[in-house]
């Protein structure tokens, strides 16, 4: 049994917990024992004990966290997977936008029960303290950097501003970090940062009742295919769908042929549709789905026009056509938002 409590650790012990910790996310029930211990530690929601021990026991209270996962409860997933670790879950690796997403599509069976969950998680990422790193002693978090963000693009700001956040956000979040840690990043530094801004705008731009259907579209592509290309499929093929996270979505361990040593592999993600997979897109359905899912005002209009083109452009992506993207844009000459008719009528 590892000694977990908190304290300053010398170089060897940091490695043997380290190699305990990496063991045990093969072993369930030690890794379940060993997240319950740092949890006590951290649970207070206290930012100071995260700071210091950002680089050793944050890091592996953070690491069972996001492997255990779908096993968080809504008040654990909320405050602590999204509200204080996201910084952390990226450098380790993790696809937090897939993880938020499947979490919801297996805990949440009724819309309105997603929509109150993801309201709460989506207010948890905007007031997130999680602690980046200091500017002239002062803290800057999550939350500043999430509005500093929304400011820039709401000001239509160019990309001179966005680099020079994106530097301060370098020297901030990234130099702290000991030179161990810089060993165990997985990803690049823009990546991360890219990743936090896409955050920043899903979470800006898709209101509670358009969750829903972004969930089912990401899980269930096939809902939204043209119906008359894939019906032969379906009468010969009754697909076996399981609310279990697929293994491959993990982080794998595995040895070396001639090492002894553990190495962490970068989660598998999901591709887009190969070419020879590709179905042809029903867009007239795509219409009708929106129209029934998101409210109009009394001018005919989507109230929540944001999550109609964060929709849109995640179909676009899970299909590869960008057709789907501009489906319904901006004219200029009508001086608002129109569906693209010679698309809907071809």
């Amino acid at each position: 049994m590892i000694d977990l409590s908190l304290k300053t650790l010398t170089k060897s012990q940091i490695e043997m917990i380290n190699d305990e910790i990496e063991l045990s996310l093969v072993d369930l029930s030690k890794r379940d024992e060993y997240w319950k211990i740092l949890h006590e530690s951290f649970k207070d929601g206290s930012t100071k004990n995260q700071f210091k021990y950002f680089s050793t026991f944050w890091r592996w209270y953070t690491m069972l966290t996001w492997r255990r996962i779908n096993e968080l409860s809504y008040e654990e997933f909320v405050n602590i997977a999204i509200g204080r670790q996201i910084p952390m879950a990226l450098l380790l690796g993790f696809d937090v936008f897939d993880k938020i997403i499947h979490y919801l599509w297996i805990k949440s069976t009724d819309p309105k029960e997603m929509e109150s969950v993801y309201l709460k998680v989506r207010n948890a990422f905007f007031e997130s303290p999680a602690i980046l790193g200091e500017e002239a002693g002062t803290e800057l978090t999550l939350s500043w950097f999430i509005k500093e963000i929304r400011i820039l693009y709401n000001r239509g700001s160019d990309s001179i501003q966005l680099a020079h956040l994106f530097s301060k956000m370098q020297s901030v979040f990234f130099e702290k970090l000991d030179e161990e840690m810089k060993k165990k990043i997985l990803v690049e530094k823009d990546d991360i940062i890219n990743a936090l801004v896409e955050l920043t705008h899903f979470f800006t731009g898709v209101e509670g009742d358009g969750i829903y259907v972004i969930v089912d579209a990401m899980k269930f592509p096939e809902h939204y295919m043209d119906r008359e290309e894939d019906v032969s499929i379906q009468k010969d093929v009754q697909p076996n769908i399981s609310k279990e996270e697929p293994k491959i979505d993990e982080i794998i361990l595995k040895e070396e042929p001639e090492s002894n040593d553990v190495v962490l592999v970068p989660e598998k993600k999901e591709e887009p549709l190969s070419p020879a997979d590709k179905v042809e897109v029903d867009y007239g359905g795509i219409h009708r789905m929106i129209d029934e899912r998101f409210i109009k005002d009394e001018d005919g209009n989507y109230v929540n026009i944001e999550g109609v083109l964060t929709l849109l452009s995640t179909l676009a992506d899970q299909y590869g056509d960008e057709k789907v993207r501009d489906l319904y844009y901006f004219d200029e000459t009508k001086g608002g938002f129109i569906w693209d008719q010679t698309l809907l009528n071809g």
